[in-house]
């Protein structure tokens, strides 16, 4: 027969505190507070004090007082040697974070069909779908939609990352434009994946400099990946080249402007991109 377990003797006093709270490399968490409490004032010395001189009372609290904060000082020094320690925690956590890092899942630069109409070709930084669906009701019934766009095939974060936006970070995108045959509403499809058709031609391309920050994790970038150098200002290259001429060469005249350049296609690496797919 198990033993009844006993209730705490009342005392003069109450504690106060939380539940404490360990984990590890994160935080640590211990908090007392103590009450004084009339009730069971006989299960304390009180009386005896009161009888004793002022001056004497005084001596015994200053001793008590400091040899509390002697306590507390081993306290504090143990709260610093847990610090010292969690940090070493946490970087064993980070690591184990960027070791276990899900590689992104992507179609090898190929279009495939995934389900509800969507078409989707993609790599280790881009992936592009769309859809082409005619409308069978409202007021656009009998004509044919076309909705496009380019995300960036980002990783997973890890748990321990804070304010985090889960949805698609779009490069560009088209929602709902309409056509009235099937075959303009593809062949604008067609014409938007030429455009971009080189951003799918190596499985994984150098990341544009402003979207760097998804495939870093805990300070690092991701193996695998390389970061593309920011584009330079027009106007910067121009100096430069301006720099190095002799004032008898020929200077540009400050009327012509320069004409913007379509973006060329680089060089395939592993699959050519293709078209994309007709139904």
């Amino acid at each position: 027969m198990s033993a009844e377990l006993k209730r705490p003797e009342p005392t003069f006093y109450h504690e106060w505190h939380p539940t404490d709270r360990f984990t590890p490399g994160e935080h640590i968490e211990l908090m007392r507070t103590l009450e004084f409490s009339s009730w069971y004032v006989d299960k304390c010395d009180l009386a005896e004090l009161i009888q004793l001189p002022l001056s004497d009372l005084e001596s015994r609290r200053t001793a008590s007082v400091e040899a509390e904060k002697a306590v507390f000082e081993k306290m504090q020094a143990a709260a610093q040697e847990w610090e010292s320690r969690a940090v070493q925690t946490m970087l064993l956590d980070r690591a184990l974070e960027y070791a276990h890092m899900i590689e992104v899942t992507h179609t090898a630069n190929e279009w495939k069909q995934l389900d509800g109409g969507i078409w989707e070709i993609s790599n280790r930084v881009y992936k592009m779908r769309y859809t082409v669906q005619e409308e069978t009701d409202g007021k656009k019934k009998g004509q044919w939609c076309a909705t496009w766009g380019i995300a960036i095939n980002r990783p997973a974060r890890p748990k321990t990352e804070k304010h985090y936006f889960s949805g698609d970070i779009m490069v560009v995108e088209q929602k709902k434009k309409y056509y009235n045959a099937e075959a303009e509403a593809r062949h604008y499809i067609q014409s938007r994946f030429d455009v971009y058709a080189h951003l799918f031609t190596e499985l994984s391309p150098p990341i544009p400099s402003q979207y760097k920050h998804h495939f870093i994790i805990n300070g690092l970038l991701l193996p695998g990946y390389t970061v593309a150098p920011p584009e330079r200002p027009f106007q910067e290259v121009a100096s430069e080249l301006l720099a190095l001429l002799d004032d008898s060469d020929v200077v540009l005249s400050p009327s012509v402007e320069p004409k913007s350049t379509h973006p060329t296609k680089s060089k395939t690496r592993h699959n050519k991109a293709k078209a994309a797919p007709e139904r």
